[in-house]
């Protein structure tokens, strides 16, 4: 149902194969067309036609270039059906965030070339080289780029399914490395690949859609692409990507300011993995404790913190809750007094400047006030956060409204330019 028709292994693709590799190899003796012709006393049309695979090979002329390029070349179209049913596996495990159950699998079939002694390059070596570069990705978790441009090259060698893994993968790479224009550019290329809506690769393309537009906090657009991702993958078994994707809806209506939805989502999420993966809990705990700080609802926001440490939540940006909470709530004693129960190794750069702001916002003094804010505000915009931007520009709003109208007027222009 979610994979397309992948390549029938025929004469003429395991053609197409041996015409890629014999460029292939040309190139990487830096050889030129024109020489190797004249060397061999081939024609020069001839031996481009077969390079580009419109020109059928026969064995003998096949076997002479490989000489040539003093390169062997094993006739096993069997390590071909082998290398592409784990590139199969090996992205189904990526689906279900089974990233252990990916790189285990990409082990077993390196042991078992070995334990074959199948170092001979073979119809598989273009596929061999596109598992290793999966594995890298997903493993390893870095890009070989040398790899990404030799399969860019010799794409014709791949089904559809197989670019289709390559653009997804990548474009998880550079999301990860908040690289999203790099991201996009491959998203966009997969759709070139894939026209079909009800694919795993347009789940996956919506899912990652969704997680760009939710950093950079469009709530409405994230919102649309888990409803998308979703449709499709309630089919399936991925469970793991589906209560990612129910996480990333229930931040998309805080966003959008339906807290009540919001916070139902999280209810429910709470109670179907409570006690059965705790390191997720914990993280809808983080967000329902925003969501109660975001919504105005400062003792919930207390109550549900306290919730998130219990749940054994060590996020950083937890921290500051219960002192903002107590700020909005005016209880100034206690808002200094949980900044300073806040365990110093907890207080990074980023928490410390922002409870700066508090601590000279309870303090009054406006010079030392003012230059918390501006510093703290560099810091959010630094890190594209416009929620904390907007929360610190209603506190310097707030506290210059008894004190200095001027600047109050000011803050709030800001505000507004914001919302």
């Amino acid at each position: 149902m979610f994979l397309m028709e992948t390549i029938t292994i025929n004469r003429e693709f395991l053609n197409k194969i041996k015409a890629n590799y014999l460029h292939y190899q040309r190139e990487e003796e830096n050889l030129s067309i024109y020489f190797t012709a004249e060397s061999l006393h081939i024609n020069r049309g001839t031996l481009f036609r077969i390079e580009s695979g419109s020109l059928q090979i026969s064995d003998d002329l096949f076997f002479t270039l490989l000489n040539f390029y003093d390169s062997y070349f094993s006739e096993n179209v069997q390590s071909l059906h082998i290398v592409k049913q784990y590139i199969q596996r090996i992205f189904t495990a990526y689906c279900d965030f089974n990233y252990k159950k990916a790189g285990q699998l990409y082990d077993t079939f390196i042991s078992q070339k070995s334990i074959n002694h199948d170092t001979i390059d073979s119809y598989d070596f273009f596929h061999v080289m596109l598992l290793d570069f999966l594995n890298d990705i997903l493993i390893n978790k870095k890009m070989n780029e040398k790899a990404l441009q030799l399969l860019n090259e010799y794409h014709s060698v791949f089904s559809d399914d197989e670019i289709c893994i390559l653009h997804i993968l990548c474009a998880k790479h550079f999301c990860d490395k908040e690289a999203y224009q790099e991201a996009l550019s491959h998203l966009n290329e997969l759709n070139r690949y894939n026209q079909n809506e009800n694919t795993i690769y347009y789940a996956l393309d919506c899912y990652l859609r969704a997680s760009i537009c939710l950093r950079e906090n469009q709530g409405f657009s994230t919102y649309r692409y888990t409803q998308k991702a979703l449709d499709i993958l309630n089919e399936t078994l991925y469970f793991e990507r589906i209560k990612f994707l129910k996480m990333y809806q229930a931040i998309a209506l805080s966003l959008l300011k339906q807290y009540e939805e919001a916070e139902l989502l999280y209810f429910n999420l709470i109670d179907a993995f409570e006690g059965k993966d705790q390191k997720f809990v914990c993280a809808i705990r983080d967000n329902l404790a925003w969501l109660y700080i975001q919504s105005g609802q400062y003792q919930q926001a207390i109550t549900a913190t306290h919730q998130a440490f219990q749940a054994g939540s060590d996020f950083f940006e937890l921290y500051f809750n219960i002192p903002l909470a107590c700020y909005f709530l005016h209880d100034n004693e206690q808002c200094l007094q949980e900044i300073g129960n806040i365990p110093a190794e907890k207080k990074d750069p980023y928490t410390k400047a922002f409870l700066d702001v508090l601590q000279n916002g309870i303090i009054g003094d406006n010079v030392q006030f003012e230059w918390s804010v501006s510093h703290f505000l560099k810091q959010a915009e630094n890190r594209n956060n416009p929620e904390m931007i907007r929360i610190t520009l209603k506190i310097a709003a707030e506290y210059f409204e008894t004190k200095d109208l001027e600047r109050t007027v000011y803050y709030q222009k800001q505000l507004i330019a914001l919302n």
